[in-house]
């Protein structure tokens, strides 16, 4: 099977989590519920399923779905036993449904979703859309008093006030990537740079983010391109790109097709200029197929390591049990994480009340995370709705056939 997890010996020996999806049917056939009482504790979850964000999003439904059976039946991984205690099934005693809305990365759209989750009974929302679609749902779940998370949305602006009270993020952000990005370029010695991206509004607010960051570190933007959605090719927007020979090219795509066709399109004519990419370039293999090897030493940022022994059992066992899927996203592993944050702060408070939820994920720290080295957890506060830090980030290079590799002459700066 081919995964998007760094090239290396996995763990070996980690206890493998045996539950397998079956899909989520009505409240008396849910997934891992059996013997459990009263009424279902519905999670809802904003999907695309059309759209830019569709690549990885229906991954991570799966994913979702697979940690409601997970808790439905009790079968915890190592980390989390302690925590949650023996004989814990469901959350607060209650079988979990998972529920879902499609908004086909349409922002308009995810406000629409939103509501009819809320509708159908949702004590909290997860959304593994795009950016710009978390960006306005989370308008709703501030209205509404319904604690949300998008975990691996990055744009900063997602967790920034007005209408961010009720709303998390899991992974390293843009605010965060930005500043590891730009330490990275800055000791490498970059003085200028290039976006490109493409037209769909997700890439647009990632761009912008990351120009801010990099503008914010002193350096210069030469050139800013952009491929329209449903372009067949991109060989104008490379050769103005090559023409402003900027030191590093850095991608901010949303639509992975159109990632691939940019460096398809590049071939060799930006040798010499360093080629980085927002993380979106490995939640599938598709840029990796439409650039074919083209795509040979372009970088990024991953979330996993090999070595977090938790993050490994997960992802293992979701395979497992998911023997169809052929390219495991970074993002899947997030939406564990932001299940298992919900159901320890559902507990905690004992209770689904949603402004006690929320304060409760505020004063959330040293959460056990499947992201990032051993040791490395996820920590909110009430002036940080972002549960990351840098410290979850580790440099990688693509290779010709699509694997990722560790890339060991980068290192992000303290």
């Amino acid at each position: 099977m081919k995964t998007g997890t760094v090239r290396s010996a996995m763990v070996a020996g980690a206890a493998l989590i045996s539950v397998g999806l079956t899909g989520c049917g009505g409240t008396d056939e849910l997934p891992g519920a059996e013997g459990l009482e009263g009424d279902p504790l519905v999670i809802g979850v904003i999907m695309d399923t059309s759209g830019t964000a569709s690549f990885y999003s229906e991954q991570a439904v799966e994913m979702i779905e697979y940690a409601a059976e997970a808790t439905n039946t009790g079968e915890f991984p190592v980390a989390l036993q302690g925590l949650f205690g023996e004989g814990s099934r469901g959350i607060l005693d209650r079988p979990v449904k998972i529920v879902t809305e499609d908004d086909g990365s349409d922002p308009n759209r995810a406000v629409q979703a939103a509501r009819k989750l809320i509708a159908a009974g949702a004590e909290a929302i997860i959304s593994t859309s795009g950016s710009a679609s978390a960006l306005q749902s989370r308008i709703v779940c501030e209205e509404e008093k319904i604690p949300c998370i998008a975990p691996y949305s990055s744009s900063g602006a997602i967790v920034q006030q007005p209408n961010a009270g009720y709303m998390f993020t899991i992974a390293p952000n843009s605010t965060v990537q930005g500043a590891s990005f730009s330490g990275i370029f800055k000791e490498n010695g970059y003085e200028t740079y290039a976006i490109v991206g493409d037209s769909s509004p997700t890439s647009a607010a990632v761009a912008d983010l990351y120009k801010a960051a990099f503008d914010d570190a002193g350096l210069q933007m030469v050139a800013r391109e952009v491929v329209p959605v449903g372009s067949t090719d991109a060989t104008a927007q490379v050769s103005r790109v090559r023409s402003a020979n900027p030191d590093v090219v850095f991608d901010s795509f949303a639509a992975l097709s159109e990632e691939g066709l940019f460096y398809k399109s590049a071939g060799d004519s930006l040798d010499g200029i360093a080629r980085w990419g927002n993380n979106g370039l490995i939640t599938s293999d598709e840029p990796a197929k439409v650039a074919g090897p083209d795509i040979e030493g372009v970088k990024t940022l991953d979330v996993r390591s090999i070595e977090n022994a938790y993050g490994v059992e997960v992802q293992d066992a979701f395979e497992k049990a998911h023997p169809d899927i052929d390219y495991l996203s970074w993002t899947t592993i997030c939406n564990w994480e932001a299940f298992m944050v919900l159901k320890h702060a559902f507990e905690e408070v004992g209770s689904t009340d949603g402004p006690d939820v929320v304060a409760e994920i505020e004063g959330l720290k040293d959460f056990p995370s499947v992201l990032g080295p051993p040791g490395y957890t996820t920590s909110f506060s009430a002036d940080n709705h972002n549960g990351s830090s840098s410290k979850a980030l580790v440099p990688v290079v693509l290779e010709a056939d699509g694997s990722i590799a560790l890339a060991d002459d980068e290192t992000i700066p303290d």
